[in-house]
C-alpha cells in the first residue's frame, strides 16, 4: 500500500502559481517553444493552476476508491467477527447440551412418587447420598 493516500485531497490548498515561489517555472512555460498558446506569466499561471486542479482530482478520486474500499472491508470482518462469534455461541450451546444431557443420565432417581397417593413399599435399592 505504498499508494496509499493518508490526507484528504480536497483539503490541501491551491497554491499561489502567480506569487514568487513558481517564477521561474513560469518563465520556463513562456519561453518554452512546445508551449506556443502560453505567452504571459498570467496565462502561465492558469496553466500552472489547471495541471494543479486536474492532479487533484484525480487524487479525490483515488481517496474516495480508498475510503469505500476500506469501508468496505470493515464491512466484511464485521459479517466475519459476527459469523465467528454465533459459531461460538453455538457450539458452546450444544457443549452445554450435551453436559446436560449427560449429567440427566448420571443421576440417580429417588422413587418414582406420584401426587395423592400413599406409599406402599419401600425402595429396594437405597439412594447413593443416603449410603454414605
Amino acid at each position: 500500500m505504498a499508494n496509499r493516500i493518508e490526507i484528504d485531497p480536497s483539503k490541501i490548498p491551491c497554491p499561489d502559481f502567480a506569487g514568487n515561489t513558481y517564477t521561474i517555472v513560469r518563465n520556463a512555460l513562456v519561453s518554452d517553444a512546445n508551449m506556443p498558446d502560453i505567452t504571459t506569466d498570467a496565462l502561465a499561471a492558469q496553466k500552472l493552476h489547471e495541471q494543479w486542479q486536474a492532479e487533484n482530482t484525480a487524487l479525490q478520486a483515488q481517496y474516495q476508491a480508498q475510503i469505500q474500499a476500506d469501508q468496505a472491508l470493515a464491512e466484511q470482518q464485521a459479517q466475519e467477527e459476527e459469523v465467528a462469534r454465533r459459531a461460538v455461541m453455538v457450539e458452546r450451546e450444544q457443549r452445554e447440551a450435551e453436559v446436560a444431557k449427560e449429567t440427566e443420565k448420571k443421576r440417580t432417581p429417588l422413587y418414582s412418587f406420584h401426587r395423592g397417593t400413599g406409599i406402599t413399599s419401600m425402595p429396594l435399592h437405597i439412594h447413593p447420598h443416603a449410603q454414605r
